[in-house]
C-alpha cells in the first residue's frame, strides 16, 4: 500500500487581467488564489524558456510589462495567498504574457497575465 495524498485544487482567476495602465506608470493588482484541495507546492514558469533564463529575483518573475510575486508558494487545503501582480507598460495596445503554473504533484496549468498600456 503507497500513500497518497489529495491533489491541490486551486482557484485563480485566469486571466489575470491588469486592466489599463499609463505608459511609464505602474498598476499594482492582487489575485487570490485558493486551494480547495489537498496541500501543494507551486511555482509560475514563463512559458518560453528565454524568458525563464532571464528570471534574477528568487522570490518574482518578470516577463515583459508584468512582475509576479511570489513566483513559487506552498498552500495548504483550505489555505489561500494573495498572488501580486504589478503592470509596467513598455507599449502601447494590449500586452499578454504566458506563463505556467507548476505543482510538485507533476502537473501545471497555463495562466496568462494582461493589460492595456495608454
Amino acid at each position: 500500500m503507497t500513500a497518497r495524498r489529495d491533489p491541490p485544487v486551486i482557484n485563480l482567476v485566469n486571466p489575470m487581467n491588469c486592466l489599463n495602465s499609463w505608459l511609464g506608470d505602474r498598476v499594482d493588482m492582487a489575485f487570490r488564489c485558493v486551494n480547495n484541495g489537498g496541500d501543494g507546492g507551486f511555482k509560475f514558469f514563463c512559458e518560453r524558456d528565454e524568458d525563464d533564463s532571464r528570471q534574477t529575483e528568487e522570490a518574482s518573475i518578470r516577463i515583459g510589462s508584468f512582475n509576479i510575486t511570489p513566483s513559487e508558494f506552498y498552500l495548504y487545503a483550505g489555505n489561500a495567498i494573495d498572488v501580486y501582480v504589478s503592470f509596467n507598460p513598455e507599449s502601447e495596445g494590449q500586452l499578454q504574457e504566458n506563463l505556467i503554473l507548476a505543482c510538485d504533484n507533476q502537473t501545471s496549468e497555463f495562466y496568462k497575465v494582461n493589460g492595456y498600456g495608454a
